[in-house]
């Protein structure tokens, strides 16, 4: 197999489209020709590097720190997340509505009612204003 072969190979083994077979003759081709798959690295590597493109290096800690991130969403998801938030949205509107029911009801004065508090309309006292034709300092 030349080395070109070996290129073409390994695309299709990283690009996971490799059968078996094809994969078992790509570990025996790297195990005689080590030298074939640095070749092979630096072509990628100087191809992405004309594209822009900057090779992507896993930090050592990129497991654990993906795996708490999808722990938390799914903790986000979940009811017992949101439980406390719509107690407390469901506890303020009571206390809404009961506030709005004691402010909305009138008050009732005890005197209402009774025949001897009532107001009588046949006063005698009357009050004078001056009119336009008398002067003000009487």
């Amino acid at each position: 197999m030349s080395q070109e072969n070996f290129f073409h190979l390994a695309d299709s083994v990283f690009d996971l489209d490799a059968s078996e077979s094809q994969i078992a003759e790509f570990e025996r081709l790297i195990e005689s020709h080590p030298d074939w798959m640095d070749n092979w690295i630096d072509q990628k590597t100087a191809l992405q590097n004309s594209l822009g493109i900057e090779p992507i290096e896993a930090t050592p800690n990129f497991t654990p720190s993906l795996s708490a991130m999808w722990q938390a969403q799914q903790i986000k998801n979940s009811l017992r997340y949101w439980m406390p938030s719509a107690f407390a949205a469901v506890a303020a509107a009571v206390g809404l509505f009961a506030i709005l029911q004691v402010l909305g009801t009138p008050v009732q004065n005890p005197e209402f009612g009774r025949p001897e508090a009532e107001a009588k309309l046949g006063n005698s006292n009357s009050v004078t204003f001056p009119t336009l034709n008398e002067p003000l300092s009487r």
